[in-house]
């Protein structure tokens, strides 16, 4: 393995980081955007065919559900993997909650059945 210079290796490490923070920038902004528009980032990337909008609930990331409940970081999906949050897995494995079910625990409806769903 060859060695490079240490100012070359800060050079490197610089741009990478300057194009990982344009990156993450660009991401947020576009999700400011589907925001705005009433739109949530899952949804926009959901096939529209066959969907009833006025019985679907918006999805919520682990980290939402941890802020919205006051939880510490990553509470929510350990609970969720425990089986004491209901919660959906999507094909890619990641785990999503439903609004509605997070709105009834906030208050204090516990749901009535805590189910594991796969989308």
């Amino acid at each position: 393995m060859a060695t490079i210079p240490l100012s070359q290796a800060k050079r490197r490490a610089s741009s990478a980081l300057r194009a990982l923070i344009r990156a993450a920038e660009e991401y947020l902004q576009a999700e400011a955007e589907l925001r705005q528009r009433g739109v949530h980032a899952m949804q926009a990337a959901a096939p529209k065919a066959g969907v009833n909008e006025e019985t679907t609930d918006e999805l919520l990331r682990p980290l939402d559900v941890d802020v919205l409940l006051r939880y510490p970081t990553g509470q929510s999906k350990r609970l969720a993997r425990r089986g004491l949050l209901p919660f959906l897995t999507l094909p890619d494995g990641e785990i999503r909650f439903r609004q509605s079910d997070i709105n009834g625990i906030i208050a204090g409806n516990a749901p009535a059945t805590l189910r594991k769903d796969t989308v």
